[in-house]
């Protein structure tokens, strides 16, 4: 295989590195360096860290944990708290090795009883039924070799395990796994069966067609099935894994495998509108309320509190959009008590525990605390999110957006020592975390319309996630995306040792990135369109009346505007928006076949929706806002003056574009100004399908410190061509650095 080294020997090779880029990543050091920090790798198996503090006594450990609880019981504090946490919190938790540090977190109600108050957003995504990636990207290719994956799934050997616990019987020839996370065998197992449930989902949207529905369908009832034969539990694993966990005892994940599962079901009921899934996912929030309320009756909310330094994924998140599903108070309940606060209480109140955490066990939990913002409106579970994505992005991610290093969060500011030669140069950023970041990064976009969001999406797209399938082999992912010197995907990773190197086996590892990974592959251009808020207040506003409830929320400014279309990723997509009455398409340059020296150029145009969909739009309640062509008026696809709704246009135009030459823009032919250094292009008119408007944004080299200012590591920098890492191609494994001058 090829070796990858960041580099610039010339120019003419660093562009010649940006077709390869997809490929491998990595820094480069100006100056050839000897001094390589060595750490000990934590990976997914039970090891304890390799330093820590003083270890706390039970009393201590009691003491931190049970004020931090009888604060947040009462509800009516608006100060800080003194809480106990453990940087060992994640899959290889052991009570009895702990250690503790000392933190200040923000109290949280737990059980939350208070009257929520939704928020309202700034921004609203498209469901992914209203888009279509274009063809001949390697987006859409890679969309179609996941969705055959998706098709070509054996289910019957996933549900095997759970038909074994219901004693439900086995379809005629049905066989289990034999390796990897979903052998009967395995604590994990179960895990799987979500993520792909996730994944078709948003797959039949993107047009995976009937028979992919049928196949969901079927796996829905399977799971109906054997909750019924269970009395509502839902697993592929005994509740003596649930009794283990409790007892804080050695056991792999059980809550994070039910996590997986419910959202599962719960994206089938968003995207298909199964009421089944909805039914059997709220009887198992019913279930973990009950059992976990009788658990903390019996112990403490304390005990509780510790047990949640085991592994648990984002159940806070499945039952806090249970809780906003159903409206029920013992929903909202039930969720909070997963709300963990050494994790957003601490991000509440602007701390930093993650030093050697296991950094996949954090993030879902923070996603937990930001859907518990959206539907309580608390300001202090915002703050959480923004400062820790901003904490992450700023003191631990790499240059490709992602983060981690041996799955876990070092010390801040210290990422240069990871960038050597094998092995300690193949285990960076786990990709189930980077797909985790990406869902953080869209919610603080939706809430906040602020497009830094949307420029870390891009980066973590093109540079973290795109190259993590191999070309376009159906299963084939990588669990960590290596960035050191001189590797290869190719190379062996920690406990990955097959012939394969990195790259999963379709049916043999089925790992929890590989299930990141099936969704992500998903929904690649779920985040290329935005509206504003106009329909969502209006909607929210018009319930809310119909409950008798009031928000104290103020509609966002812009809601009573002209609607907004924010193009946010350069992806070739089409969106056919019925509330606008219209079809969108953006064309995009595949930056990675952009010839060196020439732009990366964006088309854009605009028609209304034909008379059969704006008849439909009609019948199904998506009717356009008014004043739009429909029915026998004049047909978009043979009278070019046919009109539209007045509507602005808001395209992103990123920090990198100005770097080089001006980006530029015409609309039919005419040159529309772009004020300088401005993040966004808006154009207000009543848009016609004979309108075509035009963008070119013009890459440049350009070189990114990584955020290391050790001396060591002075010389060590990124380099980019517009937001494309580079990566210089090496034939021998022992070249390492490339010498550049200043």
């Amino acid at each position: 295989p090829m070796r990858a080294n960041c580099g610039w020997p010339s120019i003419l090779a660093a562009i010649a590195c940006s077709f390869i880029a997809f490929n491998s990543y990595t820094f480069f050091s100006a100056q050839p360096k000897r001094s390589v920090v060595r750490r000990r790798s934590l990976l997914r198996i039970h090891r304890a860290p390799t330093a820590a503090p003083s270890r706390a006594s039970p009393q201590l450990l009691a003491s931190g944990h049970g004020t931090a609880a009888a604060t947040v019981q009462t509800g009516g504090s608006t100060g800080l708290v003194d809480i106990q946490c453990t940087n060992m919190a994640g899959p290889w938790f052991r009570k009895d090795q702990s250690r503790y540090r000392p933190y200040r977190a923000v109290p949280l109600e737990a059980p939350f009883r208070a009257r929520p108050d939704p928020i309202q957003p700034q921004l609203n995504f498209f469901p992914l039924e209203t888009l279509r990636l274009g063809a001949g990207t390697r987006y859409a290719a890679a969309a179609a070799a996941n969705l055959q994956y998706l098709l070509d799934m054996p289910t019957d050997s996933l549900l095997w395990a759970w038909r074994a616990l219901a004693k439900r019987p086995q379809p005629a020839g049905a066989k289990p796994f034999r390796s990897g996370w979903e052998h009967p065998g395995s604590e994990l197992r179960g895990h799987f069966l979500g993520h792909w449930l996730s994944a078709a989902a948003f797959a039949w949207a993107g047009g995976g067609g009937e028979a992919l529905r049928a196949k969901m369908e079927g796996v829905v009832r399977t799971l109906a099935e054997c909750a019924g034969a269970l009395g509502g539990y839902l697993s592929a694993f005994p509740p003596s894994h649930l009794d283990r966990y409790e007892r804080i005892e050695p056991v792999w994940a059980p809550y994070y495998c039910i996590d997986k599962v419910m959202q599962g079901l719960l994206d089938q009921h968003a995207v298909t509108g199964s009421a089944l899934a909805l039914t059997v996912a709220t009887g198992m929030a019913d279930y973990i309320r009950i059992r976990t309320q009788s658990h903390i009756a019996a112990t403490s909310l304390s005990w509780h509190w510790q047990a949640l330094d085991m592994e648990y994924g984002g159940l806070n998140n499945v039952l806090w959009q249970v809780a906003s599903l159903s409206g029920e108070a013992r929903h909202r309940e039930g969720a909070s008590l997963f709300d963990k606060p050494c994790v957003l209480g601490t991000m509440a109140a602007a701390q930093d525990p993650f030093d050697g955490i296991h950094a996949n066990t954090q993030v879902p939990i923070l996603l937990g605390g930001a859907t518990r913002y959206e539907v309580t409106g608390e300001p202090a579970l915002r703050d959480a999110t923004a400062h820790f994505f901003q904490l992450i992005r700023s003191t631990r991610s790499f240059a490709t957006g992602g983060s981690t290093h041996g799955e876990v969060w070092g010390a801040p500011r210290q990422l240069g020592g990871t960038l050597g030669p094998p092995p300690v140069g193949t285990q960076h950023q786990e990709s189930c975390t980077t797909h985790n970041m990406l869902k953080v990064a869209a919610k603080l976009l939706r809430w906040t319309g602020d497009y830094t969001y949307a420029d870390f999406t891009e980066r973590a797209l093109l540079n973290s996630v795109i190259g993590t399938m191999r070309g376009s082999e159906p299963g084939a992912l990588l669990y960590t995306l290596p960035l050191g010197a001189g590797v290869s995907k190719r190379d062996k990773q920690a406990w990955r040792t097959s012939e394969r190197g990195g790259w999963s086996h379709a049916h043999d590892d089925l790992w929890c990135c590989s299930g990141t990974g099936i969704e992500a592959f998903a929904k690649l251009h779920e985040h290329v369109f935005a509206t504003n808020a106009t329909t969502a207040a209006a909607a929210t506003a018009a319930t809310a009346a119909a409950d008798g409830r009031a928000s104290s929320r103020a509609t966002p400014a812009h809601a009573a505007s002209t609607p907004e279309l924010h193009v946010l990723q350069y992806i070739s997509t089409r969106l056919t928006w019925k509330a606008a009455g219209v079809t969108a398409e953006l064309q995009a340059t595949d930056l990675s076949r952009v010839p060196a020296g020439q732009p990366l150029a964006l088309s854009f145009t605009m028609s209304p929706l034909a008379g059969a969909e704006m008849a439909k739009g009609a019948r199904d309640g998506t009717a356009p806002l008014g004043g739009l062509v429909a029915g026998g008026a004049a047909d978009p696809h043979t009278d070019p003056h046919a009109s539209s709704q007045r509507l602005t246009i808001v395209v992103r135009i990123p920090g990198w574009a100005w770097l080089g030459a001006q980006p530029s823009a015409r609309l039919n032919g005419e040159p529309v100004p772009i004020p300088k250094h401005a993040r966004s292009l808006r154009l207000s008119r009543t848009w016609s399908p004979a309108d075509l408007l035009h963008l070119e944004l013009w890459p440049t080299l350009r070189l990114e410190e990584p955020p290391d200012s050790r001396p060591q590591f002075a010389s060590l920098r990124a380099v980019f061509y517009g937001p494309l890492l580079l990566a210089a191609l090496a034939h021998e494994a022992g070249v390492r650095r490339l010498g550049v001058s200043p």
